[in-house]
């Protein structure tokens, strides 16, 4: 959920102030998100098998304010990485 929505801001679906404030509502839950350093090339091609997956492209349900989202399949690899090393770390990909 947190790379999603980081994806939303990265697009600029979601405006900062709704950013931060799921952000702060997430964290509340005090789950702590960690993986150990993946393949890059491993991570997409187990991102293009998941069951949102429509004729080869990958979509994500992204927030577009509070109670409202979006489904987007044009998505490109660099601002899924870029999400994904924002709340993963930058040293998540190998």
């Amino acid at each position: 959920m947190l790379i999603e929505l980081r994806i939303s801001f990265l697009l600029k679906y979601i405006s900062e102030a709704d950013y931060t404030r799921m952000c702060r509502l997430i964290n509340q839950f005090d789950y702590q998100l960690s993986i150990d350093s993946i393949d890059q090339d491993m991570f997409f091609d187990a991102l293009t098998k998941d069951k949102k997956v429509r004729q080869g492209q990958v979509r994500f349900i992204v927030p577009t304010g509070i109670g409202s989202t979006i489904t987007l399949d044009d998505v490109d690899q660099t601002t899924i990485l870029q999400a994904c090393q924002d709340v993963l770390g930058k040293d998540v990909f190998a």
